[in-house]
């Protein structure tokens, strides 16, 4: 632009499509050492003027916050990429559990890359995967996952079933049942294989036949099913929880 945001007459700047009007809010904001009143009051003319969705800071917001708050509300509509950068690892991936986790027909990038962050955060061994299911380098999956896609080990598995059958150490399948264990009973020891089942479907009959114990999480409101990655999560930590004991 020959003029900045700053400085644009509002007949040009009402003629811009709101992606960009919504960028150049962003960048100009991003660029600010603070919001100062002077901005407040430019930032509110331009926004009536085009018609755009505008931020407003709760009052319990300091000022660099309220500054990154409205930048990301800008950034979020305009559609840009907001991943954090994260720095590569040094070194080989080195879990700190014996704790494979499996995902038996998984296809929403974003449950595979918040399953990869969570591997990461539990210091879990690493996650085997059914086809078809998503690319590493798919931008929802990249996202979720923070960059841990990149050192965590990630296999493809053909045959699951084969795979579990000749599995010489327990199997723990995070499903309902029957004969589930409620997780805060569950005693699970290491190394073992979670499993985790397909976000409608759950894990496959063909499968829990190789599970040495099924693991169910109890619920108390309406729904009685939760987010695969939420579940994972809540199991991760009961895994972490026992084995740390057992050191």
């Amino acid at each position: 632009m020959e003029k900045s945001v700053n400085t644009i007459s509002l007949r040009k700047w009402v003629k811009l499509n709101p992606r960009k009007q919504h960028q150049l809010l962003a960048d100009w904001a991003g660029g600010l050492a603070a919001v100062d009143t002077g901005f407040t009051e430019r930032y509110r003319e331009l926004c009536q003027a085009a018609q755009l969705d505008h931020y407003q800071a709760p009052a319990w917001l300091s000022d660099s916050e309220q500054r990154a708050a409205l930048v990301a509300f800008h950034q979020g509509i305009a559609g840009l990429d907001q991943t954090e950068s994260e720095p590569m690892p040094n070194g080989v991936w080195s879990p700190r559990f014996s704790v494979e986790v499996v995902l038996d027909q998984v296809h929403n990038p974003y449950n595979v890359g918040s399953i990869l962050r969570l591997i990461d955060n539990f210091g879990f061994a690493g996650l085997r995967l059914s086809p078809p299911h998503p690319s590493l380098n798919h931008p929802r999956l990249q996202r979720a996952a923070r960059g841990s896609q990149a050192w965590l080990p990630v296999v493809t598995c053909p045959d699951l079933a084969d795979y579990l059958a000749k599995a010489e150490v327990p199997v723990y399948g995070l499903e309902c049942g029957e004969d589930a264990v409620a997780v805060e009973a569950w005693q699970p020891q290491a190394p073992c294989i979670l499993l985790l089942g397909n976000e409608r479907f759950g894990i496959a009959e063909g499968l829990r036949q190789h599970c040495t114990q099924l693991v169910t999480i109890p619920m108390f409101g309406f729904k009685n099913s939760m987010n695969v990655s939420h579940a994972f999560a809540v199991a991760a930590q009961k895994v972490v929880e026992n084995l740390g004991r057992l050191k």
